[in-house]
């Protein structure tokens, strides 16, 4: 009763400011790993789970394989566990989806690209991972997909005109 309430709130207050604060910095160091990433050949979701204490896999939500080529193969049960709770839903995939696999926590989260995908983020530690950060992601997840299908719709084309041109006889065996 002697703490005047202006002294609590400033303390409630500060301590809200470091967390914001360092929510802030995780999300600079996404995106200042995926600028860093661009070009390098490297693989961006592990880079990226590194900054988030999580192992991130980009699966396709229907089907449970992996979308990127360069990206390790998800623990056994993992997409499993994302067609099972995919399954029990017949609504189109919500914004967060908690599965049960193992131990650590893991999160499902729509991924935003023209093909059915979902980034599941099974945390490193018993804490879940910081559903904020993992939006920003998987939004960088998104455009790793579309330019993968960019890249194969190309070769798909490049491979249909050399095709015509040898059933036309322009091009010479």
């Amino acid at each position: 009763y002697s703490v005047p309430f202006t002294a609590i709130a400033r303390t409630v207050a500060e301590a809200n400011r470091d967390a914001e604060h360092q929510r802030l910095l995780q999300a600079v160091r996404v995106y200042e790993t995926a600028r860093l990433a661009v070009g390098s050949g490297s693989d961006l979701m592990a880079q990226l789970g590194d900054v988030t204490g999580c192992d991130l896999f980009v699966l396709d939500s229907e089907r449970g394989h992996p979308l990127l080529a360069k990206a390790p193969p998800a623990p056994e049960g993992v997409g499993e566990a994302l067609i099972e709770e995919m399954a029990r839903r017949s609504e189109p995939m919500p914004a967060v989806l908690r599965l049960r696999t193992g131990t650590s926590p893991a999160i499902a989260l729509f991924v935003p690209a023209s093909r059915p995908a979902a980034m599941v983020a099974v945390s490193r530690t018993a804490e879940p991972p910081d559903l904020s950060i993992l939006r920003h992601v998987a939004t960088l997840a998104a455009l790793e997909v579309e330019k993968l299908t960019a890249d194969y719709e190309r070769r798909r084309r490049l491979g249909a005109e050399l095709l015509a041109g040898l059933i036309d006889s322009r091009i010479a065996v």
